[in-house]
């Protein structure tokens, strides 16, 4: 091979790199725009798009037209400042929100199931618990989903997770929560 074929093998990586340079600025510009992440085998996550699912769904769960007094059981407390404080964290530490956001729903989870033993992890309880008719099918099926999204936000090398997506995330873990706490937990019976 001469240095003919030597420039005809490098020319097209010296090309890449040439236009890659060139158009450093603008591809700069785009990757805070990115919503998501391909991985090997063709699986794609776009987390803004599967919160506002989540968020969504849980909407429905909880009933959107109740306002926040009438979807919180009598008796339980309807401080939110815990809520404005995710919002905040979003905006910083979009993974951490999430993060955050879930450990409050597998708190309510777990307040839930301790009368029926000590589950492994919270989506076992959950799964204990609907399977005891003490939490809707519904509410596990939007759980699961979270814990999912969870898992995506926290454990990818490639997080996507954007201050909107967190936001969405939060919004839909807080009408679990709601939902949660209106749920008593069983009632013992007293023995004399």
């Amino acid at each position: 091979m001469g240095w003919m074929g030597l420039v005809s093998n490098l020319s097209w990586p010296v090309v890449v790199l040439v236009i890659f340079f060139a158009l450093r600025g603008p591809i700069a510009a785009l990757i805070p725009t990115l919503r998501g992440v391909r991985g090997p085998g063709g699986w794609a996550l776009d987390f803004r798009e599967k919160a506002a699912d989540a968020e969504r769904m849980s909407e429905v769960l909880i009933g959107a037209d109740q306002s926040e007094e009438e979807s919180v059981a009598p008796g339980v407390p309807t401080n939110t400042t815990w809520v404005d404080d995710l919002l905040d964290l979003a905006e910083v530490s979009p993974q951490a929100a999430v993060l955050e956001a879930f450990l409050r729903v597998e708190h309510e989870i777990m307040r839930l199931a301790v009368p029926y033993g000590r589950p492994t992890s919270a989506r076992n309880a959950a799964r204990a618990l609907a399977k005891a008719d003490v939490i809707p099918a519904d509410a596990l099926t939007i759980i699961d989903f979270l814990a999912t999204l969870r898992n995506a936000a926290v454990h990818s090398s490639n997080p996507t997770v954007d201050p909107q997506g967190a936001k969405a995330y939060v919004d839909a873990s807080v009408n679990v929560i709601r939902l949660l706490e209106t749920i008593p937990p069983p009632q013992t019976s007293a023995t004399s």
